[in-house]
């Protein structure tokens, strides 16, 4: 549109008012259009800024999984098995919700003491029928390991002295861990100086190939 053009248009709006109120809505509807396309410009730029921070600060590659696998360190390779550990500690704290369950070293050795008297007839060498089924749920988890590892129980019964019925008990429920299905070449029982009337129960994740250690804790490395 020339100059001389739009000057007649401003005269003939300024003559005629609803030519001017035409003239003054479009003008201000380009405004308004001008102004959102300048705001979705700058959202996009912020949202693509954003995006890029979240995708660098949370990528991660690979699919979480609760399946046993090797972890490589400086010391060699470490064997790990979290899903056992965990399921044995779920399954004690379901029916012994008041019991201490502490995994020791995580994947490796998860530590467990029972008072004694909760576990076995009061005086007797013998299992509470109550518990039987937890000793046999977790014997059927010792039984399925995964490649290239071994689940092991420790089974120590505290005392403050030679105490013949903590050494029945202790050899009691290993021959009920065997008798549920623990390979009876992972099981281990044993007498320890310490709260009399306490069971500790350790369970370890070991290599096929490792030998037998001590009683208990964990391993020196």
């Amino acid at each position: 549109m020339k100059s001389a053009d739009r000057v007649g248009l401003l005269r003939e709006a300024a003559r005629n008012p609803l030519l001017f109120q035409i003239l003054s809505l479009y003008l201000l509807l380009l405004a308004f259009f001008v102004v959102l396309n300048t705001i979705s410009h700058v959202e996009n730029a912020r949202n693509r800024a954003v995006a890029g921070s979240l995708n660098e600060t949370f990528a991660a590659q690979g699919v979480p999984a609760d399946k046993t696998r090797p972890f490589v360190s400086s010391a060699g390779t470490v064997l790990a098995d979290a899903a056992f550990l965990g399921q044995v500690g779920n399954l004690i704290r379901t029916e012994l919700p008041l019991v201490e369950v502490k995994e020791v070293e995580p994947g490796r050795i998860l530590s467990v003491t029972i008072p004694a008297d909760s576990f076995f007839l009061p005086g007797r060498a013998a299992i509470d029928p109550l518990r039987r089924g937890l000793v046999e749920r977790i014997a059927r988890a010792m039984r399925e390991p995964g490649p290239g590892i071994r689940h092991d129980v420790d089974i120590m019964l505290g005392a403050a002295g030679k105490d013949a019925l903590a050494t029945r008990r202790s050899a009691y429920l290993a021959s009920v861990f065997d008798a549920a299905g623990a390979p009876p070449q992972n099981i281990a029982a044993g007498v320890e100086q310490g709260t009399p009337g306490s069971l500790s129960l350790f369970f370890h994740v070991r290599s096929p190939s490792d030998g037998r250690v001590p009683l208990g804790g964990p391993e020196s490395p």
